[in-house]
């Protein structure tokens, strides 16, 4: 509770003091986030380079009026003339580096103002204030609406509910499917849930070790590869039917910085394949099983989801 107050009496009363630039439109398309305290000379610099029209320039003294103040970019996305969606947007205005300037801010804050040195605390307090500003700006920048890719692999799903394991995996494991669907399923689902894109990424995490947990004590190894894990990730994939996964996979891309390179880098890679596995699904791909027999269960399955 007292962490709670603390980390609360932060994000309303600190001042963090940054500037928010930002203009839309044909002639000029720029979002820039700057410290408020720099040199007087570069403050120069960057209003005679950059800022022509002090109207697109917020200051944001506090966390809170930070969450506030940031742009609402899924507005853009009705402008009739407007043909990009709110990715390409964000990619366009450099987002990820842009607010990066703004967390950053945050982390000097706490450990040069705040004097927070010891790492465990540090951690705890800049992660809870992280989440607490995705929390705000999350509908800002996540799409109002699901990508006509995740409404395809809602179809898939349905089309596919009657695979079983010996149609992907080719060797005979006993895996415990009752104990493990119900846990990846969870996280799946708070990968959907969850605005910010740290709690996504970890639940993404959890999802992986599960796995590897499981083929670990089923095969007896300690190291397990790629080629282990993608039959029983696309089985469970399939049978998790995770919702606006498409979506999700390309918000926590944008938001995973440096992780990129580390082992969620590779986690949202395999995501993405085994994503892309059950897009592209045919006969061919499967085991035990005839052209007859596939198609025949696809129209059951069919027939299934109409009644």
């Amino acid at each position: 509770i007292n962490l709670n107050k603390k980390i609360n009496n932060i994000i309303e009363n600190d001042e963090i003091n940054v500037k928010i630039y930002f203009k839309y439109s044909d002639g000029k398309k720029k979002l820039n986030i700057y410290k408020e305290d720099l040199s007087e000379r570069q403050l120069e610099f960057l209003n005679s380079f950059v800022f022509q029209d002090d109207k697109d320039v917020k200051t944001c003294r506090t966390i809170k009026s930070f969450t506030n103040i940031f742009p609402d970019l899924n507005k853009l996305t009705n402008n009739i003339l407007e043909t990009k969606n709110v990715f390409e947007i964000q990619r366009e205005l450099n987002v990820p580096k842009e607010i990066n300037v703004f967390f950053n801010a945050i982390k000097n804050h706490l450990t040069n103002v705040k004097k927070i040195k010891e790492e465990k605390e540090l951690s705890l307090i800049y992660n809870k204030i992280y989440d607490y500003v995705w929390s705000k700006i999350y509908n800002k920048l996540y799409p109002k609406k699901p990508d006509i890719m995740d409404t395809s692999l809602k179809q898939k799903f349905n089309l596919y509910s009657w695979i079983e394991p010996f149609h992907l995996i080719k060797e005979n494991y006993n895996y415990n499917f009752e104990f493990l669907l119900p846990k990846i399923t969870n996280f799946f689902d708070y990968i959907n849930i969850e605005k910010s894109p740290r709690k996504k990424i970890m639940n993404m995490n959890f999802i992986f070790e599960s796995i590897n947990t499981l083929l670990e004590f089923n095969q007896n190894k300690v190291n397990i590869g790629v080629d282990n894990q993608m039959p029983l990730l696309n089985y469970i994939f399939i049978k998790a039917k995770p919702k606006n996964i498409f979506t999700n996979c390309e918000f926590m891309e944008l938001y995973i910085g440096d992780k990129i390179r580390k082992k969620e880098g590779n986690y949202l890679t395999q995501l993405k394949s085994i994503r892309d596995f059950t897009l592209n699904l045919t006969h061919n791909k499967l085991f035990n099983l005839t052209l007859e027999e596939f198609n025949k269960n696809c129209e059951i399955a069919l027939e299934n989801k109409e009644k």
